[in-house]
């Protein structure tokens, strides 16, 4: 609830000042501090919710041009299949076949990629290839690479 106060200004020895003035002020008191701090937490975490999708809407929309996505798979084959067997059959690394990653998760293997694995030979690839273009790698993984 909005209340308004009165207050009388102390005296100045200030030149053109009226100490005799009085102004008044505003002021937001609530008693209920905390349910605005919870309301403003809500609303806040409401708004995004609903606006985060919608930013990252033109990421997951890229287009990967046909040039890339041969430059994805010559990576594929040449680069992850020195260690994962240039048939993604397993080698130093896991198998990378459909059967394979079969029950693991898309996204994981996304991070897997994206970020690496530390203490392992896995490197990260984020500073090389885009989260579009590592998802677009995963969905060609699980459908099968000829």
């Amino acid at each position: 609830m909005l209340k308004r106060h009165r207050h009388k200004q102390t005296r100045h020895s200030g030149a053109g000042r009226n100490p005799d003035r009085s102004c008044i002020w505003i002021a937001w008191q609530s008693r209920h501090d905390d349910k605005i701090v919870a309301h403003g937490v809500f609303y806040t975490g409401l708004i995004l919710t609903i606006l985060l999708p919608m930013l990252a809407a033109p990421v997951a929309a890229e287009e990967i041009s046909a040039t890339r996505q041969h430059e994805l798979l010559h990576l594929l084959k040449q680069d992850c299949g020195s260690c994962h067997g240039l048939t993604l059959q397993g080698g130093l690394g896991p198998a990378l076949t459909p059967q394979a990653l079969g029950g693991k998760p898309k996204a994981a293997m996304v991070a897997t990629i994206l970020h690496g694995r530390p203490g392992t030979p896995m490197p990260p690839w984020a500073n090389q290839l885009s989260e579009t273009e590592v998802r677009w790698l995963v969905d060609n993984l699980y459908q099968g690479v000829e």
